[in-house]
C-alpha cells in the first residue's frame, strides 16, 4: 500500500510505503525509489529492486558478483551501505565461492568473516547437481560493507558471490540439468537481501503501532487488521471469509457475503447479496 496518490508499481516491482515513487511519496531519501523504463532502483545507492517486504522488512537487490579469471589475486568491495537504515542479511544470504577457489570475505575492516579454501569443510561443502563442489557460509552478523579476496586462479575463472539463499536452493532445482557454473556464467548480476529498519523522524511525527528494539524501529499492524502499519490510519480491520456484513437497502435488510479475505471496506466486493422485506 503506498501513499495516498502516489504510484504503487514499478514494473513488477510494488513499492509500498515507507518507500515511495516522488519526492512526496517515500518516508526519507533513504526509501527513494526511481523507476526508470519499468525498473525500479533504490536511489541512494543505484541498485536495482527486484522486491520489497513490509513483514521481513527486506529489500531484495541485483548486485554483481566477483569473477576473476586472472593470475592475479583480486580484490573487490561491494556496495557501502554504511549509516543507512540497511544491512546485508546475514540470515538470508550466504557467501559461495564456485568450485572452492581460495577466497575469504571480509566486513571492510580486515576481519575475516568467511573464508573457504582448495577444499570444502564439511560444514559449508555442498554439491550440485552435477557434482560440483560448491562452498556455502552464513555471515555470521549483519555486515554493511563486505571484501572479498580471490587468489590467483591458475587460468581458470573464479566466481565469488553473496547471494540470497533462495536463489540458490531455486538453482539447482530449475537448473537440474545444467552446470552451476553454466548459471552463474549467464549473467553478472545475482540478487541479494537487504535487511531493513524504519529510521524514525521526530519531526515527521510517531505512530504509536511502531516500536524500537535493538534493531530499530519496526511498526505492525494488530493480529485483527492489516494494511500498512507505516501509513497514517494505514491498519484496516480484516473480513473474513464468509462474512456476512448486514446492510439495509430500499428498507430491505440485507447481508453481504465475501467469499475471500479482504483488508477494509472496499477491497474486494462482497460475492452474493441476500435480502429480505
Amino acid at each position: 500500500m503506498a501513499k495516498s496518490g502516489c504510484p504503487d508499481k514499478c514494473g513488477n516491482v510494488t513499492v509500498p510505503y515507507p518507500f515511495g515513487i516522488g519526492s512526496s511519496c517515500y518516508y526519507s531519501e533513504w526509501y527513494s525509489i526511481t523507476c526508470n523504463n519499468s525498473t525500479a532502483v533504490l536511489a541512494k545507492f543505484d541498485l536495482e529492486v527486484l522486491g520489497i517486504t513490509l513483514g521481513s522488512k527486506q529489500v531484495k537487490v541485483n548486485s554483481p558478483m566477483v569473477i576473476n579469471c586472472t593470475a592475479a589475486n583480486t580484490t573487490w568491495t561491494s556496495t557501502n551501505l554504511g549509516g543507512s537504515p540497511y544491512s546485508y542479511s546475514p540470515v538470508d544470504n550466504v557467501f559461495v565461492p564456485v568450485l572452492c577457489p581460495a577466497t575469504s570475505l571480509s566486513n571492510g575492516q580486515d576481519t575475516i568473516v568467511a573464508q573457504c579454501g582448495r577444499n570444502c569443510d564439511s560444514n559449508s561443502r555442498r554439491y550440485s547437481n552435477l557434482g560440483e563442489e560448491i562452498c556455502e557460509t552464513y555471515p555470521p552478523f549483519s555486515l554493511s560493507v563486505y571484501d572479498v579476496n580471490i587468489a590467483h586462479s591458475n587460468g581458470t575463472c573464479s566466481y565469488v558471490f553473496m547471494v540470497d539463499a533462495d536463489y540458490v536452493d531455486m538453482s539447482y532445482v530449475s537448473q537440474s540439468q545444467r552446470s552451476v557454473l553454466q548459471v552463474v556464467r549467464n549473467g553478472t548480476y545475482i540478487p541479494v537481501r537487504l535487511d531493513w529498519v524504519y529510521e524514525y523522524l521526530p519531526g515527521l511525527g510517531f505512530d504509536p503501532k511502531c516500536s524500537q528494539s535493538e534493531e530499530g524501529y519496526s511498526c505492525h499492524c494488530p493480529s485483527d487488521e492489516g494494511g500498512n502499519p507505516y501509513l497514517p490510519n494505514g491498519c484496516q480491520s480484516k473480513i473474513s471469509k464468509l462474512s456476512p456484513l448486514p446492510f439495509f437497502l430500499n428498507r430491505k435488510f440485507c447481508f453481504a457475503f465475501f467469499s475471500v479475505e479482504s483488508v477494509g471496506p472496499n477491497e474486494n466486493g462482497p460475492s452474493a447479496i441476500e435480502c429480505w422485506g
